[in-house]
């Protein structure tokens, strides 16, 4: 998936369906054909339906799709709300161990997606840093 593509995801069960992936959920076609998603650690043939969560709409879900990227390495995260409305979020990749060269910003790297709302920049900016 492209930048442009990932940037023009609107919130809603497509989008879920991909951060869910990131949260380690796993896709696969049932017996009946059906794509389904199963849990984190479930056995395929036993996750039926599972609902993955609302990563999207849903701010607390947003949230720990953060706590999971920075758990991994992903940086530290940045969420700022700006005058107009716009949510902006970006996950800040730091590849340099020299502090000065961090402080300037050489061998970081910058995940970052607006939205108008806070989960849906959120779910974007995550997608950037696993999928660019």
């Amino acid at each position: 998936m492209t930048r442009d593509e990932i940037l023009a995801l609107e919130a809603g069960r497509e989008l879920d369906a991909l951060v869910a992936e990131i949260m380690g959920w796993t896709r696969y076609q049932n017996k009946h054909g059906l794509i389904v998603m199963s849990r984190p650690g479930a056995i395929p043939s036993h996750a039926h339906f599972d609902q993955h969560p609302n990563f999207s709409t849903d701010i607390a879900a947003a949230l720990e799709v953060v706590e999971k990227m920075t758990a991994e390495g992903h940086g530290y995260f940045e969420l700022c709300k700006d005058f107009g409305g716009w949510w902006n979020a970006t996950f800040f990749i730091v590849l340099s161990n020299d502090d000065e060269r961090r402080a300037l910003g050489y061998g970081n790297w910058k995940y970052e997606s607006d939205g108008n709302t806070a989960p849906l920049a959120i779910c974007r900016a995550a997608l950037l840093a696993v999928m660019t």
